[in-house]
């Protein structure tokens, strides 16, 4: 009895997400050294129960109108899963921060890739991601020290990506400037690049967290999980 009791505790204070709802979760605007686009890379989360079919979806920026082909035949994110959308190789990109990561290498656009502003302090990017019907699926308009966001600026730092906090997995927490943050290592499972990108002329690692997503539960969802589970214990007894 007390084991069933657990069980649907547990399973009812698992985070409650929006069925098949993909958003972005942090954006690598500027590594270190020299890059280009190609370098550059946002990662995306599934928060829905389901697995999400992403074939001819795209990615942009669409504040200069660039955009991606669309994705290949039979790309797809799990349910609660998070991947990379870069232009390097999938085996350059785990070299660089570990095996494991999904990661969803994109082609067309300009030809040194999609290029996120990283300038001066006023500078700002949109990135989005659009499904195969050309649907807006979500969009993140990042800006530069102000109204909330971290310093995404070139000439205060390099190579940390700036991701969502734990708290704001949303596709409108996410146009939130301060539910934003830099990533530090050893925070909200940010670690260090395993080498520096190979791709571009740096000596210096990056710091991320690709293929990490901390997805925390409202506390209102929380409670009456917790108020459901324990009325299932109380008829079970």
């Amino acid at each position: 009895m007390k084991k069933i009791f657990a069980a649907a505790l547990a399973a009812c204070l698992a985070p409650a997400f929006a069925d098949a709802d993909v958003i972005i979760s942090e954006i690598m605007w500027n590594p270190n050294g020299g890059e280009s686009g190609l370098q550059e890379w946002i990662e995306i989360t599934n928060t829905g129960e389901s697995d999400v079919d992403l074939t001819g979806w795209v990615y942009a920026d669409t504040q200069d109108n660039h955009f991606s082909d669309p994705f290949a035949a039979g790309t797809s994110l799990a349910a609660g899963a998070s991947a990379v959308i870069v232009g390097q190789s999938e085996a350059v990109f785990q070299s660089i921060w570990g095996s494991g990561i999904p990661v969803i290498t994109y082609t067309g656009g300009p030809a040194n890739g999609i290029s996120l502003a990283n300038g001066g302090a006023a500078d700002n990017e949109t990135v989005a991601i659009f499904d195969a019907s050309s649907n807006l699926i979500d969009e993140v308009n990042y800006e530069s020290n102000i109204n909330g966001w971290p310093a995404t600026d070139g000439s205060v730092v390099n190579g940390q990506s700036i991701y969502l906090l734990p708290n704001a997995f949303s596709t409108a927490a996410n146009d939130v400037g301060s539910n934003w943050a830099e990533s530090v290592a050893g925070v909200d499972g940010a670690y260090t690049a395993l080498i520096s990108n190979p791709d571009i002329n740096t000596t210096l690692l990056d710091v991320a967290s690709p293929g990490v997503a901390l997805i925390v539960p409202e506390p209102s969802t929380v409670a009456l999980a917790a108020l459901a589970a324990l009325g299932l214990g109380r008829r079970i007894s």
